[in-house]
């Protein structure tokens, strides 16, 4: 992560603490962010000429590039703080790193963040093209979950407990774009027959997205069915994982092609205009 290092030398405090606080959030790193520490409380006067703040920032980025998925994180964050010029040629700095990268990383790099390779014909139609129908501010609720949820499938590798989170989120983006369609707020389960309606589905369809909501339950609520007990989710490998999230951008895919061909926008709170 040596190349990286360059890229956050030159940035202001207050941005470094920015990318860090974003790194933090999104992993949940205690050891992270600007809130007083061990090692603030250790150097509360400047040590060498370097006040505490700067000290507990160059500690935190440290942390940050030892590790992959952090330094993953926190150059989307330095994108999203850097002014316009700057964002114009970040992308071509990152297209050079990954491509004299000893190997290949597995991610591209796509209007601002990293996004883990899969096929590419089913990458560009069913995530990047459903990113961008739901970049309509009335879609947030199901933007937000399906982006959470690329982003956990992208961190877990072949780990199966991050995997499951991954599909967890998926689920809940349909179950919202479900809501909107619906103008309800019950569970995907018990909307699964409306949603069919709502999208014109033919009965041989229907079984598929009964599949896909009886399937999801396991993840999403830990459930077998709507209904049963409780139980630990079961074991989840990355191809099936990956198998879900291309099924759930389709099922994105339809429902907001849906909403275009009536020629209505469907707001956040379930009206249309």
């Amino acid at each position: 992560m040596s190349r990286v290092g360059g890229l956050f030398e030159h940035l202001t405090l207050p941005q470094k603490e920015r990318v860090i606080e974003r790194v933090a959030f999104e992993t949940g790193d205690s050891r992270l962010g600007i809130a007083p520490t061990f090692l603030e409380k250790q150097y509360a006067l400047p040590l060498h000429g370097i006040p505490s703040r700067q000290l507990k920032a160059q500690v935190d980025v440290g942390i940050i590039l030892s590790e992959w998925e952090k330094t993953l994180i926190a150059i989307e964050a330095l994108y999203g703080c850097v002014p316009a010029e700057q964002q114009q040629e970040l992308p071509h700095w990152v297209d050079g790193f990954l491509q004299r990268a000893e190997v290949d990383l597995g991610v591209e790099w796509r209007d601002g963040h990293f996004w883990r390779k899969g096929a590419r014909l089913l990458d560009d139609a069913l995530v990047h093209e459903s990113l961008e129908w739901l970049a309509d501010a009335s879609f947030g609720d199901v933007r937000r979950p399906f982006m959470h949820g690329l982003r956990l499938h992208r961190m877990a590798s072949h780990d199966s407990e991050t995997l499951k989170s991954a599909v967890g989120s998926m689920y809940e983006a349909v179950e919202a774009m479900a809501k909107l369609l619906t103008r309800s707020d019950k569970d995907l389960s018990a909307l699964k027959d409306r949603v069919a309606e709502a999208l014109d589905l033919p009965k041989e369809l229907r079984r598929i997205l009964d599949s896909y909501v009886e399937y999801g339950c396991r993840f999403r609520h830990s459930d077998a069915v709507a209904g049963a007990p409780r139980g630990r989710r079961p074991p989840l490998g990355e191809a099936e994982a990956e198998f879900f999230l291309y099924l759930t951008g389709l099922l994105l895919r339809l429902a907001t092609r849906k909403i275009a061909e009536r020629g209505s926008h469907i707001t956040a709170d379930g009206s249309s205009a």
